[in-house]
């Protein structure tokens, strides 16, 4: 088994059993009619890998490579090492920058004695520190110090001076890092060796199998026929799939927009329209229908369980999603700390800084499973991961290349929905579905950080992760936060 990565690594790190793919109500837009702007232009379609120099190499590194298995739990037993110097200050400016030839694994120490703090793909361009001296690593460079408390071995590193280190994942279908398809309901999808293949109508090599999301790298029209192109470069024909069309839908920032005195910050979630009307009454006259998912600043009616437009309409509450600020940070937040608060009555998630909210929009969190309540922290990031039913679901369901993935509890995630446009309605398996856009917002403000090049991040005993607190109205909840669970492994 290959174990590599590029740039936009398939980071199959974790498989977990909360999103689901099939609850789409409503859904992400099915194909829709393809035009030239929908496709990569021939430099987006490559994945550059440099040479020592900074020079394009032709080299194409298996995206979709799995990455070794991880241990979980205390290290195994091992030959005891000197503690290595810790020469260079975590926190201190780039040195210089190297470029991955394989996957790296970063430390928490400079020896692989050492939890893991992250990992870092191949052919991925990332920051250096310093330099310092540890046990285990051959080559001249010996271990580097890359920030964050993370070090890694430079023995299958080379140079990267001039190379672009960029956070992960690339973004190369607008809203996603891929492209995404499913088989049609009863019409299995043909897969072909290549684009060549496909081309001149050669055997499939397989089908595309029900219950699976997949994830085209590319994306290309050839001769009036356009082809997804996966990682391995096998290709599939458009017109065979039903491709997804990521939600657009994103929450509202509340640095740049205030919610105004006496407002409150809604938006509609009634599928496809919402009712106004003249009173608060749906025996009223009807005024207005209000667009799915719009946002609105609304003033509370004198009339329980209605709000009132700035129209002078009147909107119900069960038709609506509303926005209120946590009147109280958790223990152990601190007033200049980033947390996260999701109510799962409104389903409604705020990022706060201290007492302040910063940003607010809706997710949807579990329908099939529920979601776990409590206070929680972030204990491990993923650029992109895979998630799939437990063995022998009787629900199966395979979802490739998840955007954005946060792990607070065992396989309960906050992440990116590619599949579905559902948002301010419980529909996963149990995990926080966010639009794809407010994923990678939310992802950006969370601990532990990523640094640029990295695709997966540990939290450490210096770098703990984000506050999240889930509940579900003023129903309290329990303090769930554990001491940090170090990962052990290559």
């Amino acid at each position: 088994m290959k174990r590599s990565f590029s740039f936009v690594a398939l980071c199959a790190l974790a498989i977990a059993s909360c999103s689901s793919a099939s609850a789409e109500q409503p859904e992400a837009g099915a194909k829709a009619e393809t035009s030239e702007n929908d496709v990569l232009s021939e430099s987006e379609r490559r994945t550059v890998v440099l040479d020592e120099e900074g020079g394009e190499t032709g080299e194409e590194p298996d995206e979709f490579a799995p990455a070794p298995d991880l241990v979980d739990g205390p290290a195994p037993a091992r030959a005891s090492a000197p503690e290595p110097a810790l020469d260079v200050e975590p926190e201190s400016e780039p040195i210089g920058r190297r470029i991955a030839r394989q996957q790296l694994t970063v430390y928490a120490k400079p020896t692989s004695d050492a939890p893991i703090r992250g990992r870092i793909p191949m052919a991925a361009a990332f920051d250096v520190h310093g330099y310092v001296e540890g046990p285990g690593c051959e080559g001249e460079l010996g271990w580097a110090d890359l920030g964050h408390h993370g070090y890694a071995c430079m023995t299958n590193t080379r140079k990267g001076d001039g190379a672009n280190a960029y956070a992960l994942p690339k973004m190369r279908a607008q809203l996603t890092p891929f492209f995404y398809a499913k088989a049609k309901a009863n019409d299995p999808a043909p897969i072909f060796k290549n684009l060549r293949a496909a081309r001149n109508g050669d055997a499939p090599v397989g089908t595309m199998k029900k219950g699976v999301d997949y994830a085209f790298k590319i994306r290309r029209r050839v001769d009036g026929q356009v082809y997804l192109i996966d990682g391995n470069r096998r290709a599939v024909r458009e017109k065979d799939v039903r491709r997804f069309q990521p939600s657009r839908f994103e929450g509202r920032d509340l640095e740049a927009e205030p919610v105004p005195e006496g407002k409150v910050l809604a938006w509609a979630s009634n599928w496809p329209e919402a009712a106004a009307y003249s009173r608060a009454s749906q025996d009223s006259e009807l005024a207005a229908q209000v667009g799915y998912h719009e946002q609105l600043l609304l003033e509370p009616a004198d009339t329980d369980g209605w709000y009132k437009l700035s129209s002078g309409a009147f909107i119900s509450a069960s038709d609506v999603r509303v926005f209120a600020a946590p009147t109280e940070r958790p223990p152990e937040v601190g007033a200049g700390d980033i947390w996260i608060d999701v109510d799962l009555e409104q389903q409604v998630l705020s990022v706060m800084l201290g007492d302040e909210a910063i940003f607010a929009t809706m997710v949807s969190s579990g329908l099939k499973s529920p979601t776990p309540r409590g206070l929680f922290r972030i204990r491990n990031k993923l650029a992109v991961g895979s998630m799939s039913s437990s063995p022998g679901a009787d629900d199966f369901y395979d979802v490739q290349a998840v955007p954005h993935v946060q792990y607070f509890l065992g396989s309960f995630a906050l992440h990116s929905a590619y599949w579905h446009n559902g948002f301010g309605r419980p529909i996963s398996h149990g995990c926080v579905n966010l639009s794809p856009k407010d994923a990678q917002r939310v992802f950006s403000l969370t601990t532990p950080k990523l640094p640029a090049g990295w695709i997966h991040g540990y939290e450490s005993t210096e770098h703990l992760g984000t506050t999240v607190r889930i509940h579900k109205g003023d129903q309290p909840v329990r303090d769930r936060r554990k001491e940090v669970d170090p990962v052990y492994g290559i």
